[in-house]
């Protein structure tokens, strides 16, 4: 018999077989977790193309299945959802599962924080994202450009400048800046009304 081999009898006493074991069970755990990854990614991916083809119901549908059978569901796959949802102007049941994500166990990470807040935004509920900012504070995500030029968006949007420049002031202690998007808007809404330019003061300065 090849001594490399090892037999059942000499592995009750083996330091090698159970060297051995311990790395199969290893490697077992890290291929399942691979394995349950590409799955949820595979499902991330077929559920946006859904939502971004317009088929609304068959994401749902595949989202309640994949609650039935249990499957594991990261928070990844569930922004997925709620961008899908606010995306088509279902704001109530992507606030509904928004609402639910700390009652099974996961919670919003720095994507999802935005994804609802630009919902929010898209729906024109401007003091109900200001009250979402401030959860996403109190829960321990420190607002990034992204989030914040979202808002800004979402105040030029709905030709709301004053309240635009308040927050501007509240969020002057950050690193905030306008991104390209943010700009294009500010040009846009501008071009429109000029007069509005009056009411940003910061951008006279070149700020």
């Amino acid at each position: 018999m090849d001594a490399s081999v090892i037999t059942i009898e000499e592995s009750r006493s083996d330091d090698k077989f159970l060297s051995v074991f311990r790395g199969g069970v290893k490697y077992g755990a890290g291929l399942y977790a691979s394995i349950r990854q590409r799955l949820n990614q595979h499902n991330c991916i077929l559920l946006g193309g859904y939502f971004h083809s317009g088929l609304v119901e068959k994401a749902m549908l595949l989202f309640h299945e994949l609650e039935r059978k249990r499957e594991d569901i990261d928070i990844e796959l569930y922004t997925v959802i709620i961008d899908g949802l606010c995306k088509t102007c279902q704001l109530d049941k992507a606030h509904a599962i928004f609402e639910k994500l700390s009652l099974i166990g996961l919670f919003p990470n720095v994507i999802t924080y935005p994804t609802i807040i630009n919902g929010l935004c898209l729906e024109g509920l401007l003091d109900e994202t200001k009250d979402m900012l401030r959860k996403t504070e109190h829960n321990g995500y420190s607002p990034n450009n992204c989030t914040y030029n979202v808002i800004m968006q979402g105040f030029l949007k709905c030709g709301k400048i004053s309240e635009m420049n308040t927050f501007l002031k509240e969020v002057s202690g950050t690193d905030f800046s306008f991104d390209a998007s943010t700009v294009e808007l500010l040009i846009h809404v501008l071009a429109k009304d000029p007069s509005l330019l009056n009411m940003t003061p910061q951008f006279h300065s070149g700020s």
